[in-house]
């Protein structure tokens, strides 16, 4: 595994020791040779102008060429390795657009102005330089460049080095030191966009840029968000695929294309290679990791925070986007992550620890033990299982009392309806008038039937009103507020078995089902695959009671309007969004042995209202 710093200082103190004269010296460098490359590239509006530096030694080393007797390259041997050299370049450095599309690279001029008229002797090799010119015609602007090279030979000891400068048409100079087969990709601001962080404060450019980026500062870094919550530990894992590609059975073209059948091979290979390298340990146990999802990334820095539909990718620069859960135990107080995946590109993890609303970032290393970082967890806040929304008594009792009157006024209606109508049967049956004492005897029993049928719906009619007196709007509003905060903790358990309990603390058995799927629905994100985002404060904005006309429940009815906002994050970005819901509520009593509690007994959703989707990074 070599670093490009510890490239260049190795070749820095070889070339010192080189010059000391010393024969054994001489005779491992020979051995153990390194190219470094100066490349510099610049933007035009139909065009990129490319000017490669390369050190004689680089003739040496990716061509038969071989040194005289005395230790030097002939002149024949430059000029030979010079004229190679041009479709050494062209063919092994790559400039790729947004698409992984190969942009061709013409030879224009060699400048070897710099080289003597005389074997070099070895040692001298890099004293002396060639230049490449090339050009490489833009049908399009393209909207982002992938810059590779493949500079590798037998003779190279160490990973060859180029040092690339790029000068896009609008914007600052970017530069970067890449290996080989290491892709560096940059993102182009197109011609006659607004550059909006020219007016800003570079803390005010900062955020902006953090915005949008997602948060991810650079295409080739690696990074894993370890998200501490109540029920689960969640691992992202979001790296270059090219970072990968030498680590899986079937190797990868480092320019190659993986269309969507690659992908559905790839992904089990991905799956095994991240788990046996990621190890989440609660305690001192190890815990299983399971996957949650594996996908693939395009170019654009932004594709991961985006629902988008599956296509191909240039391997280049594609990035792999894992999710790996984990059920958190109760009773445990810290975690453990160790990542051992380390190569010649993925030296260090950018690992970024959510706990809570707390956000911190820590990067791990293979050297030294730092692989691995541990994490003090905070309690997992506990949801009571008790369910305490009691009814109070005295509200209790007239309740009660209001459904034995509602009880025997149906009853007695129904019986004064029947005598009403044996009176008319026997009314047109004795016309004669010969059953004068029946008639009279059914006539009483109607009169009377109707009389306690009257005083038991006056008395239904003042328990209701009593009701209606005793709890207002505002005990009204308390209680269904603490009923759809627990619905709404409900929706936001993992497992069926907690999101039923939650749910049979809030509401009617035969309320359960529906009422959870229709939440669940409205709260799903259509941008992270149909994902049941995480409720949020419920927040009451109206409620009030419905007046109390003919045909309606002794039970409180209310009208309320609320709003619930809902989110889901993955790799450091959040999706929110706001839903308005107006639902009329009816209330209804479980009776308890000590004090009854209310619960919902129907809930008709009358409007459901979804807000914009808003994509932000984690501060």
């Amino acid at each position: 595994m070599f670093h490009p710093p510890l490239v260049r200082l190795l070749a820095l103190l070889l070339s010192v020791l080189v010059l000391t004269g010393s024969p054994e010296l001489i005779k491992t460098s020979q051995a153990h040779p390194i190219s470094i490359s100066d490349l510099y590239v610049e933007m035009q509006p139909d065009h990129l102008e490319i000017r490669i530096e390369v050190y004689l030694e680089d003739l040496y080393l990716f061509h038969d060429l071989n040194l005289e007797a005395d230790n030097t390259l002939s002149l024949d041997s430059i000029k030979q390795g010079i004229e190679l050299h041009k479709s050494f370049l062209q063919e092994r450095f790559l400039i790729l657009d947004q698409d992984g599309a190969r942009i061709p690279l013409k030879l224009t001029s060699v400048d070897a102005q710099d080289v003597p008229d005389f074997a070099v002797p070895f040692e001298q090799l890099m004293f002396f330089k060639v230049t490449y010119h090339f050009q490489a015609p833009i049908t399009e602007p393209p909207t982002h460049l992938t810059f590779l090279h493949k500079f590798e030979g037998e003779k190279t000891a160490l990973p060859s080095e180029v040092q690339v400068k790029f000068k896009p048409l609008i914007g600052r100079r970017e530069q970067n030191v890449i290996l080989p087969n290491q892709p560096w990709t940059i993102a182009l601001q197109k011609s006659g966009e607004e550059n909006p962080t020219t007016s800003l404060t570079p803390q005010e450019q900062m955020a902006l840029e953090t915005e949008q980026t997602m948060g991810i500062r650079s295409y080739g870094e690696t990074y894993c968000f370890l998200y501490v919550e109540p029920q689960q530990l969640r691992v992202e894992v979001l790296i270059p695929l090219a970072t990968l590609a030498a680590s899986l059975e079937k190797p990868i073209e480092p320019d190659g294309l993986i269309d969507l059948e690659d992908q559905q091979q790839l992904k089990p290979q991905l799956e095994q290679l991240l788990t046996s390298h990621l190890e989440l340990m609660l305690g001192t146990q190890p815990v299983p990791l399971t996957t949650d999802r594996v996908e693939f990334f395009g170019v654009a820095v932004r594709d991961f925070s985006k629902n988008r539909k599956a296509e191909p990718v240039s391997a280049a620069n594609a990035r792999v986007g894992a999710i790996f859960l984990a059920k958190r135990p109760e009773g445990v107080s810290e975690a453990t992550l160790q990542w051992s995946l380390f190569n010649q590109f993925l030296y260090q993890l950018q690992l970024i620890l959510i706990q809570n609303e707390t956000t911190t970032q820590h990067i791990l290393r293979q050297v030294d033990n730092q692989n691995q970082f541990t994490v003090s967890l905070t309690p997992a806040p506990t949801i009571t299982a008790e369910c305490d929304v009691v009814v109070q008594p005295e509200l209790q009792a007239l309740i009660e009392s209001s459904i034995v009157y509602s009880s025997r006024f149906l009853l007695v209606s129904i019986f004064s309806s029947f005598t009403c109508l044996i009176l008319i049967i026997v009314r047109i049956w004795d016309k004669t008038n010969r059953s004068r004492k029946l008639r009279n005897s059914v006539s009483i029993l109607f009169l009377l039937s109707l009389g306690v049928s009257l005083l038991c719906g006056g008395l239904w009619i003042s328990s209701k009103n009593k009701i209606h007196n005793s709890l207002d709007d505002r005990a009204a509003t308390e209680i269904v507020q603490q009923l759809l905060n627990r619905v709404y903790d409900a929706v936001n358990q993992k497992s069926e078995a907690e999101i039923y309990d939650q749910l049979a603390c809030a509401c009617q058995d035969e309320l359960l089902r529906s009422l959870y799927l229709e939440l669940a629905e409205s709260l799903t994100m259509e941008t992270e695959q149909g994902q049941i985002a995480q409720a949020g404060t419920v927040t009451l904005q109206e409620c009030h009671l419905l007046e109390l006309l003919p045909g309606r429940t002794v039970q409180p009815q209310l009208e309320c309007a609320w709003e619930v906002p809902g989110e889901v994050e993955h790799w450091g970005h959040i999706h929110r969004r706001t839903n308005q819901y107006r639902a009329e509520i009816t209330l209804g009593i479980e009776q308890q042995p000590e004090l009854s509690r209310w619960l919902i007994q129907n809930l008709k959703l009358k409007q459901i209202g979804q807000g914009t989707i808003e994509t932000s990074v984690r501060k």
